[in-house]
């Protein structure tokens, strides 16, 4: 009965800016800076892209299809997705009166683009603005949210007479009142009756090669990626890692990327952090630095784990003559996320390391029978290994993930961390029948 096309909507004042800079609203803007090859967005464009919970709005699996639909398939698609989905998550909205204050909001985001149906753009401007919201069509074209009307009655005379309502709705007096509501028509021709200077008049292009099966799996995909993350991570501090590579330590490349990284975990994630090198912790080789909890509380103090994890990349330093005690850490490390595993989360060992393990504590065969027998399937923790540098027991580490189907990642550059976070997360598309992955 009616129809209205998902639009990129800021304020008036924003558009123009974005107009003289030679931006224009495109789908790839709801992913991550990352994703575009750099660390923030530049002055010519939104600081960010809000859209609607999927799970609550329609609009907002719309805009997961969409995304789906710009990056297409394969491993760097689903890459790609994964981090649409984590930067979607912390600044998703309930509804769009919400979104659309947010964009009156001057106190917050300087840029702010939300993703909205247009009609809801056209009730936002009711009110009076000196500065008003203004709906952009994406340049690769969008899709049309439709409101359809289904007869559903078992009753012959109600059925007959919601089928004649039906035929109403279409008529062109139904027409002319959703049009007035700032809707389209139901066939999308004919738009919104006095639509202002701030809806555009013309009919956007429509993403034709977004189809209902895509919009299905569009949803299943954000049901997978979207669940919370339980994980510890494991930061080598062993001479290997005091090691140059590119004139730099290996420890303060990973810890770099790693600062990186920790933005793309939303506030609903709870995580910790351990160093490991052989003598640190007394006998164990491994030394709490965050105990394990929700990511935006406190563990002590007034300062939440979040910003403790960003002082602590910044400061940990690794110690040139010390072993490394790998395997050790891994097995008490597992068993940590192990005993502290959530159900309702997805539950990961992290480990950052140069990928040597010195021999002076527990030897790989000993270690992978444990982890075999105490791995669970039904209360699963992935093992994910990032190796730095040269020098790298990839055997022994693919071993090791393999017997928590998890996944070997091997990174010579601060930027490669970035890319083998989003690889593991996008393993929870394939979950639970992913094969065990090494890749470099």
């Amino acid at each position: 009965m009616a129809t209205s096309p998902l639009v990129f909507a800021t304020r008036a004042s924003l558009a123009r800016r974005f107009s003289v800079g030679g931006t224009q609203m495109n789908w790839r803007m709801v992913f991550p800076s990352t994703v575009r090859g750099r660390l923030t967005p530049n002055d010519d464009e939104p600081d960010v892209v809000r859209v609607p919970d999927p799970s609550l709005a329609g609009a907002g699996i719309a805009t997961v299809a969409a995304a789906r639909d710009v990056v297409g398939t394969g491993p760097d698609a689903d890459k790609a997705l994964t981090a649409f989905v984590r930067w979607a998550q912390a600044g998703s909205a309930p509804d769009y009166r919400s979104m659309l204050a947010a964009v009156d909001d001057h106190t917050f985001w300087r840029r702010p683009v939300v993703i909205v149906p247009e009609q809801s753009v056209w009730q936002h401007n009711l009110r009076p603005s000196d500065d008003p919201v203004v709906a952009l069509h994406p340049r690769e074209g969008t899709i049309n949210l439709d409101y359809p009307y289904v007869v559903t009655a078992g009753d012959p005379a109600v059925a007959e007479a919601s089928s004649a309502f039906a035929e109403w709705l279409r008529g062109p007096e139904a027409q002319e009142i959703v049009r007035k509501a700032g809707f389209r028509s139901g066939d999308g021709r004919s738009g919104p009756i006095s639509p202002g200077p701030h809806i555009p008049a013309a009919a956007p292009l429509t993403r034709e090669s977004v189809t209902p099966e895509d919009i299905d799996e569009a949803l299943r995909a954000w049901s997978r990626l979207a669940p919370a993350t339980n994980i510890l991570v494991l930061t080598d501090t062993s001479k290997h890692m005091a090691e140059r590579l590119n004139g730099r330590t290996r420890l303060d490349v990973a810890l770099d990327a790693a600062k990186i990284g920790l933005r793309l975990f939303p506030d609903s994630t709870h995580m910790g952090l351990w160093e490991f090198a052989d003598g640190i912790g007394g006998i164990k080789g491994y030394r709490r630095l965050v105990g394990l909890g929700a990511i935006n509380e406190p563990e002590e103090g007034q300062v939440v784990r979040r910003g403790r994890l960003d002082e602590l990349t910044g400061t940990i330093k690794a110690h040139p003559r010390r072993d490394s005690s790998l395997y050790d850490a891994v097995l008490s490390g597992f068993r940590k996320v192990t005993s502290d595993y959530r159900e309702e989360m997805n539950n990961s060992l992290l480990v950052i390391t140069a990928g040597r393990d010195d021999g002076t504590g527990i030897k790989l065969p000993e270690l992978l029978d444990r982890l075999q027998r105490e791995w669970d399937p039904d209360r699963p923790v992935q093992i994910i290994v990032i190796a730095f540098g040269k020098g790298v027991d990839r055997d022994g580490l693919a071993k090791i993930v393999a017997a928590t189907n998890g996944s070997l990642h091997e990174a010579q550059e601060p930027g490669e961390i970035i890319d083998v976070f989003l690889s593991a997360l996008a393993r929870r598309l394939c979950h639970p029948t992913c094969e065990p992955a090494v890749s470099e």
